[in-house]
């Protein structure tokens, strides 16, 4: 689903919802914080002409068409206003690409197994590398910044990237937010262990770079 546009008028809302309809787009009205209300558009392959009868909607709401569509599909629905909230899951796949979403559930993942009991192995296997023979196993420049070790925590830094993660893989590339990745949590993890040792972990050095 996408989210096609916020209007404050419900009732306008849902006569241009029945308009589409009319043309076989179907849409979903969903209430928002601050009196605003979601048009959500169930097909992507309609966008472009979802947003151009917008267009014409919004210069002209009051247009006898959109009324005329309302009368015909009144009698058809049981209620008057139909409110549709987006699953969760779907909200978050339309912000994300798909290595935000890679490390959004790898580090979710491993918090539920650290929460569960597996504290140390995870540790042992994912640490920043200060033990003879750690440089060598490469993955722990980077795996610490998986880790994390209160609900607290992985929540607020899981949001931060899903947000910024988000927000440049798609505005920019799934390479471009691997390059930042990587380089972030290759640098963020000599400084903490420069200042704090061995001891750290966590995706807040990526999200603040």
């Amino acid at each position: 689903m996408y989210r096609l546009a916020g209007l404050s008028n419900p009732r306008q809302a849902q006569a241009f919802i029945d308009y589409m309809a009319s043309r076989n787009i179907a849409l979903s009205l969903a209430p928002e914080p601050e009196g605003m209300f979601a048009i959500w558009l169930h097909d992507a392959q309609d966008l472009v002409e979802a947003e151009a009868e917008l267009n014409l909607f919004l210069a002209n709401p009051f247009d006898e068409k959109y009324q005329a569509a309302s009368w015909q599909v009144a009698e058809s629905r049981t209620a008057r206003f139909a409110y549709r909230n987006p699953s969760l899951i779907n909200m978050v796949k339309q912000q994300a690409g798909p290595f935000t979403l890679t490390i959004l559930v790898a580090a979710l993942g491993i918090a539920v197994l650290w929460f569960l009991g597996f504290q140390q192995f995870l540790f042992d296997w994912l640490h920043f590398p200060f033990m003879d023979g750690d440089q060598w196993q490469v993955w722990r420049f980077f795996s610490h910044a998986l880790l994390h070790f209160s609900v607290i925590h992985v929540v607020f830094n899981c949001l931060w990237w899903w947000i910024l993660g988000g927000q440049l893989e798609q505005h920019g590339s799934s390479s471009k937010l691997v390059q930042v990745f990587l380089l972030s949590a290759l640098i963020s993890g000599f400084a903490q262990f420069w200042f704090v040792g061995p001891n750290f972990g966590g995706l807040s050095g990526v999200v603040y770079a």
